[in-house]
């Protein structure tokens, strides 16, 4: 009976301390021009993610600078899951190899 009680409170303290994600609009955000594949992907991708999420997904296009204008923003983001991107490989790699000097955050983790 012990043991029955002990779950019970355990699971009513889990159950209590458990926070829903998301509570708003997910921002995702493309490094491309619209138009472009990674937008068409993005935005394929939005409506089975917010039918998933139970939240609408926001596509934000932020091109420039071989993304790396779109990877500073979401660097510079709130860590809170709210604001994610797609980016290709290439570009990631490439900006942070070639021009370490032009980012502001830290590539190397």
């Amino acid at each position: 009976m012990k043991v029955f009680v002990s779950l019970m409170a355990l699971l009513a303290a889990c159950t209590a301390s458990a926070q829903t994600y998301p509570t708003k609009p997910v921002r995702l955000v493309v490094g491309f021009a619209p138009g472009g594949a990674a937008d068409i992907i993005s935005r394929a991708m939005s409506d089975p993610l917010t039918r998933a999420l139970g939240q609408g997904i926001i596509v934000d296009n932020k091109p420039g600078a071989g993304s790396s204008l779109a990877a500073e923003f979401v660097a510079r983001a709130a860590p809170d899951g709210y604001t994610i991107m797609i980016a290709s490989t290439r570009s990631s790699t490439r900006t942070s190899r070639t021009t370490p000097s032009a980012i502001s955050w830290p590539s190397l983790r």
